[in-house]
């Protein structure tokens, strides 16, 4: 009878919608250490200060300040794709190609001859993956029933996480073998795995977002859409206190996550036992 239940309480997970949450959630997950820690080896193999590699970290700007830019990806709309896809999963679709590019770009990018490049890709790698992680956030809210709101958010994570370890551990693993540059290029076809996913989802019926075809008024949607929610955000007491929260509470993280493998190195580990033991 007991294992009945738990059968019956695991069944949930097998959900069409759940499954393409976890999907999403790998695409996600993905990116984020391919700008800092994995690629702090490639930097630290190329001769790269630690100053230098340590200032990549701020690179992982983007996630925390991605609020500044969610009011537009909530409420433009994409010419063409929009009127295909719906308006989240076009957003999904435009951001993961862009991401893709970008991770490419990062692959061919050679720091040890013009940094410039590796820290412009880097950045637009970061930019996407933020943005992603938007309209993904607001898909995964607006598609599920409320009594899938917390196995979604588990089957998110789970999807997260393992992408988080492909990029980190996979990607060391393969970089022992293979140029940097194609271990970037596999790292990006890898998100096509969200592509397909969204591809076979429908659009969520819940949206109460602004329609900016109905907006006569530029003007009028730019303050609905932006200036209200951040004046709304600020009548509260201490919302400087919040933002600076928001802005720094995982740089420390980021900071020891990024360093952490150069020193690895120095102690002369190889990426396969890094890979093992670390990720």
């Amino acid at each position: 009878m007991i294992l009945q239940e738990q059968l019956k309480n695991f069944s949930i997970y097998t959900n069409k919608k759940l499954l393409i949450i976890m999907l999403l959630g790998f695409a996600s997950g993905l990116p984020r250490l391919l700008t800092l820690s994995t690629l702090s080896i490639w930097l630290f193999e190329m001769g790269l200060s630690k100053t230098t590699i340590g200032l990549f970290t701020l690179v992982g700007l983007s996630y925390s300040l991605k609020f500044l830019w969610a009011p537009f990806i909530d409420s433009l709309k994409i010419p063409f794709f929009t009127n295909y896809l719906g308006r989240r999963r076009s957003w999904i679709i435009l951001t993961q190609i862009l991401l893709i590019s970008s991770l490419i770009f990062l692959g061919y990018s050679n720091p040890s001859v013009d940094l410039r490049l590796t820290v412009l890709a880097a950045v637009l790698v970061a930019f996407f993956s933020a943005s992603q992680d938007i309209v993904i956030d607001a898909f995964r809210v607006e598609s599920l029933e409320k009594e899938l709101y917390g196995a979604g958010a588990g089957m998110y994570v789970f999807g997260y996480r393992i992408g988080m370890l492909v990029a980190g551990a996979g990607a060391l693993y393969l970089a022992t073998f293979y140029e940097w540059s194609i271990v970037y290029i596999l790292m990006s076809l890898l998100i096509l795995i969200g592509s397909f996913a969204i591809l076979f989802a429908s659009e969520p019926e819940k949206n109460s977002l602004i329609d900016t075809q109905k907006k006569k008024n530029i003007f009028h949607w730019f303050n609905d859409s932006v200036i209200n929610p951040f004046r709304d955000f600020m009548k509260k007491g201490n919302w400087k206190i919040i933002i600076l929260f928001v802005v720094l509470y995982k740089f420390g993280d980021a900071l020891v996550s990024v360093m952490a493998n150069p020193f690895y190195l120095e102690m002369e580990f190889s990426k396969i036992e890094i890979a093992n033991v670390s990720k």
